[in-house]
């Protein structure tokens, strides 16, 4: 992964590991749209299905956003 500012670049396998956690075929570009995204992902778990497993996977999904600068 490469940063500069909010600026962001993944590489493939990070880029597929994206993808399988969220489901979106394009690359974030943004730190924000990246965080957006796997937020968008924990709250469909959620909406989905409130078992323990699925607040794990929630919170995996929330524990790979990046901290804003």
């Amino acid at each position: 992964m490469i940063r500069l500012g909010d600026k962001l670049r993944l590489s493939d396998r990070e880029q597929h590991a994206f993808r399988v956690m969220t489901n979106r075929a394009a690359p974030p570009k943004t730190v924000s749209e990246y965080n957006a995204a796997l937020q968008v992902a924990a709250d469909a778990v959620r909406d989905k299905d409130t078992s323990a497993e699925s607040r794990l996977l929630q919170a995996v999904l929330l524990g790979e956003c990046l901290q804003q600068e």
